[in-house]
């Protein structure tokens, strides 16, 4: 499936390189082009998923999803080990985040949206959390900002707290060429959760509208500090 003209390739993100044996999934959009990725940080290792391919006829994309070496990762987390499970359900404090990020063909970062929680959890539930976001637009290459919006919610079916974040960022005079005419990144939304178990997961729904939207690739994971 992963061979053709139409398939445009993202193999060299150096994001990809810092993952421990990845395992490769594809995303399938829905009609409208968007996909949505959830992931849950509950591994010995921080967590990343990094788009490696994407097929330009029908939008499927092919993900890499892994742990990473890198320890300068914005999302260096030391997530929960599974085996921890048992002391982590009595009480403690965490700080977490979900982190997504738009490259360029150079791979270098244009949009970014981090969503962080910082939660206190007892016995299975989350018993307080504050939570916020913190945005990136590449100035220098004409992104800005042109909407936001920002939540956070107990979910108290599941004891939990949940924060949204959602962006539009644009630009108009964006690589290689102006013909490219407007691109627009979509974080809709961009989603943490913390857990009663001291664990965080995320989920995010993101995508692009532009003339040269397959130069762009994109990669997302949760963290946390202890």
């Amino acid at each position: 499936m992963w061979s053709g003209h139409s398939i445009q390739w993202f193999d060299k993100s150096p994001v990809l390189a810092t993952l421990v044996d990845p395992a490769y999934y594809v995303l399938r959009p829905n009609g409208q082009g968007k996909a949505t990725l959830t992931i849950d940080a509950l591994s010995s290792a921080s967590v990343r998923a990094v788009e490696v391919a994407i097929d330009r006829n029908n939008g499927f994309q092919l993900i890499a999803v892994g742990t990473t070496t890198d320890a300068a990762a914005v999302n260096d987390a030391s997530p929960l080990d599974a085996s921890a499970g048992a002391a982590a359900l009595a009480s403690g404090h965490k700080w977490g985040r979900y982190y997504t990020e738009w490259s360029d063909p150079f791979y270098i970062p244009v949009s970014s949206v981090l969503t962080w929680i910082d939660w206190n959890y007892s016995g299975g539930t989350v018993t307080n959390f504050t939570a916020g976001d913190t945005r990136y637009a590449l100035q220098a290459n004409g992104w800005h900002e042109i909407y936001n919006y920002f939540s956070k919610h107990w979910d108290r079916t599941e004891t939990k707290g949940v924060a949204d974040s959602g962006s539009r960022m644009q630009t108009s005079s964006w690589f290689p060429s102006p013909t490219c005419g407007t691109s627009t990144i979509y974080y809709s939304y961009n989603e943490a959760v913390a857990w009663g178990d001291g664990h965080i997961s995320g989920t995010v729904t993101t995508w692009v509208n532009s003339g040269c939207a397959f130069f762009l690739s994109w990669n997302a994971g949760p963290g946390y500090t202890q």
